[in-house]
């Protein structure tokens, strides 16, 4: 069984670069396996957010199968080391 979750809000926000990054809702279904590890994670680790572990996620995959965009390597960078925070 799949549960659904949202990662962010619509919103407008400023990275350390200083440009602006819009950004989009985005609801999902994932296997309930891959929600109760996230949400342990998450739960065990309280600098870590929902958003901030999918974005981690998603950019790290884009990065590994061929996507080269220096603005998703800054995505994963702030991620991973809370730059954004």
């Amino acid at each position: 069984m799949a549960s659904n979750f949202t990662v962010g809000e619509v919103q407008m926000s400023e990275l350390m670069t200083e440009a602006i990054t819009p950004r989009i809702s985005l609801n999902v279904e994932v296997p309930e396996e891959l929600f109760s590890a996230m949400q342990d994670y998450v739960g065990t680790h309280p600098a870590w957010s929902q958003h901030r572990v999918v974005c981690a996620a998603l950019s790290l995959f884009l990065m590994q199968n061929g996507v080269s965009d220096r603005r998703i390597n800054r995505l994963y960078l702030d991620a991973v080391f809370d730059y954004a925070a």
